[in-house]
């Protein structure tokens, strides 16, 4: 049986063990959906080696419900979380949080004042479409998470090819 050692998003918790399910595809790095109690939340798969916790028989664990559709984090940013998250004596959630939410901000205040814009505009949409209400609650869902899925590539991409850079070279230049 596969597993994978999972930092999600909440900084209460440490380093949780999940089992891959046949056919899915987790390498470190790779941001998946990990269940915990009713909620899902978001997480990264990291090396087991890197963070130590306590071993959970295979029985108990639960399986990933699914990976998001970005490329994995590299390597040399996964080194920097923790390098940070030793230096500053922080969760490695929080850093990770951090790292990933800080485009992403901007996203939810652009969907925020976009469904208040669409809402507002009701009667002008309801003359421009045709077998599809202006507030219909599918396609309203649909177009934010379209809205979010690229947002999380637009934020992850710049912040993925920044840790390709040598710090050193970087400090020098300044």
């Amino acid at each position: 049986m596969k597993r994978a050692r999972v930092v999600t998003l909440n900084a209460a918790l440490g380093p949780l063990d999940y089992r891959v399910p046949d056919g899915m595809t987790v390498e470190p790095g790779s941001v998946v959906i990990a269940p915990l109690g009713p909620r899902q939340l978001l997480g990264v798969a990291w090396e087991a080696e890197r963070l130590p916790t306590d071993e959970v028989p295979d029985s108990r664990l639960r399986p990933l419900a699914g990976v998001v559709a970005v490329p994995p984090l590299a390597a040399p940013l996964r080194r920097l979380c923790e390098w940070t998250a030793d230096y500053y004596l922080a969760p490695l959630a929080s850093v990770l949080r951090m790292v990933l939410s800080q485009g992403l901000r901007l996203t939810l205040i652009g969907v925020v004042i976009g469904l208040a814009a669409a809402f507002g505009m009701n009667r002008v949409l309801a003359s421009l479409l045709f077998g599809v209400k202006p507030s219909d609650p599918t396609t309203i869902a649909v177009v934010v998470m379209l809205i979010g899925a690229v947002a999380l590539v637009a934020c992850y991409l710049p912040a993925r090819f920044a840790t390709r850079v040598d710090p050193m070279i970087v400090l020098r230049e300044e």
